[in-house]
């Protein structure tokens, strides 16, 4: 088999949570997507808030496989500063102040993103549309329950970038 290419992914504490033992849809996809991530051996970005993050919410299947990823070496620690500019830039568009505090609360996956290789993993919906712009065209966010029939395929061929899947399409 060929080598596979290795990406690195931000995963958003939304997945490591949702990833459970029940069989409910969004639990039973985020636990196969882990799995397949696990497989295939991409890397995670843990920047100190995503750690954060992940320590708050993740489930006893996301502590195992964190465990796992980090026993593989597969777990990339990034030191991402905050970038104010950019939050402002983010956050200060025309946003209800609900809006504006998603914005603020996932803005450093989308910084993770950019001093990475530019992929978000996440369930927040409302949040991807709020980061729709141009600015933000490389970035690919990916919701692993609702692209369930193609996130394998896509970890397999190496997670390359696919079009519908990018920030600035609607």
């Amino acid at each position: 088999m060929a080598d596979r290419i290795s990406r690195l992914l931000v995963v958003d504490s939304s997945v490591v949570h949702a990833a459970g033992a029940s069989e409910h849809p969004v639990s039973s996809a985020t636990r196969q997507f882990l799995s397949w991530v696990l497989d295939i051996c991409h890397r995670v970005v843990v920047t100190a808030e995503i750690r954060e993050e992940w320590r708050r919410h993740q489930s006893k299947i996301s502590r195992r496989w964190l465990l796992a990823k980090y026993a593989r070496k597969k777990v990339v620690e990034l030191r991402v500063p905050i970038d104010a500019e950019f939050r402002a830039r983010m956050s200060g568009r025309d946003c209800s102040p609900q809006q504006r505090a998603a914005v603020l609360k996932d803005v450093h996956l989308i910084e993770a993103a950019l001093q990475s290789d530019r992929i978000v993993v996440s369930l927040a919906e409302r949040a991807r549309v709020l980061f729709q712009v141009h600015e933000l065209n490389t970035i690919i966010w990916v919701n692993p329950v609702l692209a369930n029939s193609q996130i394998q395929s896509w970890l397999e061929q190496g997670a390359p970038p696919v079009d519908e899947w990018r920030l600035d399409q609607a």
